[in-house]
């Protein structure tokens, strides 16, 4: 089955999208900080779905196989200081 992917660019403390989705992949990148990168279901204070450490000065690709990662009802993106991040959802 196939699925239409879109791209959405974060690069501070966000609700990224406002619908349920699925997270596909995500690209990411930091400046001189570090700390992490969560995703949340809803809000700041929703169920946290992924969570990753984003090293100082640094980057890398992450692809989700099969049917990604849920997101129930809108993807909140809370992001480190000079770091930035693109999903790809479907």
């Amino acid at each position: 089955m196939t699925t239409a992917i879109n791209a959405v660019f974060v690069s501070a403390t966000v609700t990224a999208t406002d619908y349920p989705t699925r997270i596909r992949g995500v690209s990411w990148g930091t400046a001189a900080t570090k700390g992490d990168m969560v995703v949340r279901n809803d809000t700041a204070t929703g169920t946290i779905v992924y969570k990753q450490y984003l090293g100082v000065s640094s980057a890398s690709d992450v692809y989700v196989p099969d049917l990604g990662i849920r997101v129930k009802d809108k993807m909140h993106v809370t992001l480190p200081s000079g770091a930035f991040a693109t999903f790809l959802l479907g």
